[in-house]
């Protein structure tokens, strides 16, 4: 399978030595945007040539990209973030209607062997008040922390509940740090409640779940319930299994995604 990167920056080399240095028969290769933005004939052919082309780059010139892809006919898969407004929200959500390929917001969490496990569990529970921790420090000047680390957990709530989440109730919102980092409680029912905390509000990163009886703990890959402590083996990178996943409903998954990412962006950025 041949696959295009666009963008060079560390997490899209990241994407492109994970793929390539793999036995998944994957072939990536990477262009920079502007490359791509000032050679749309060099970037047809190679399109032409791809299964997946992968937008790893800056929202505004992911916004830019996407019309030169409109004709692409196979898999776009779109890294975060991907709405930093109400224009980007606009566009990506026209785009996904109007274009003939397959469409993939950027999710690898929700390809992982952790979630696989834990989303089982999540889902037995009746009642329970989550904590859920993500952030650290990003480097990242043009995207505060909390808008950066913000989409890998909303789109574990949504991959729970769909487009449900477009009624929980957003409450008990704190803004720190000059935005940087938000602390803030989503509701699903009267039983289900979250208090997600996402930011810069400690240098090293940290991805946890945790409940009175369930802890699930993304970045060791362990799920603890009650004393029982279950390390889960990641056998396929999660980039590779999002690459070759397949579903008949990509086209409405990825437009109810984005509303419901639209959704938390309102209620905590505007």
């Amino acid at each position: 399978m041949n696959l295009l990167v666009i963008g060079q920056g560390a997490w899209a080399s990241k994407i492109q030595s994970v793929l390539n240095n793999s036995a998944s028969g994957i072939d990536a290769l990477s262009v920079s945007a502007r490359f791509a933005l000032e050679n749309p004939s060099q970037i047809n052919a190679m399109t032409r040539d791809s299964e997946v082309v992968w937008i790893c780059t800056k929202p505004e010139w992911q916004l830019k990209l996407l019309p030169e892809l409109k004709k692409f006919d196979g898999k776009l898969i779109l890294e975060k973030p991907y709405i930093i407004d109400e224009f980007s929200y606009n566009q990506l959500s026209q785009f996904s209607a109007e274009f003939n390929g397959v469409l993939q917001i950027s999710e690898p969490w929700t390809y992982s062997s952790i979630w696989s496990k834990a989303k089982n569990e999540l889902r037995e529970l009746r009642k329970a008040e989550i904590t859920i921790k993500r952030g650290g420090f990003t480097g990242h000047a043009f995207v505060s922390a909390a808008m950066d680390w913000l989409p890998h957990d909303i789109n574990l709530l949504f991959d729970l509940y769909g487009s449900e989440l477009l009624n929980s109730k957003v409450s008990d919102i704190h803004r720190r740090n000059n935005r940087s980092e938000f602390q803030f409680q989503v509701s699903t029912g009267p039983e289900i409640s979250f208090t997600l905390r996402v930011g810069e509000f400690q240098s090293e990163r940290v991805a946890l779940w945790e409940s009175k009886d369930l802890t699930i703990n993304f970045k060791d890959s362990t799920l603890t319930k009650g004393a029982a402590v279950t390390t889960l083996i990641q056998e396929i990178n999660p980039f590779i299994l999002q690459v070759n996943a397949k579903r008949q409903d990509f086209s409405k998954r990825t437009q109810e995604q984005l509303a419901v990412q639209n959704y938390f962006f309102h209620k905590l950025f505007i």
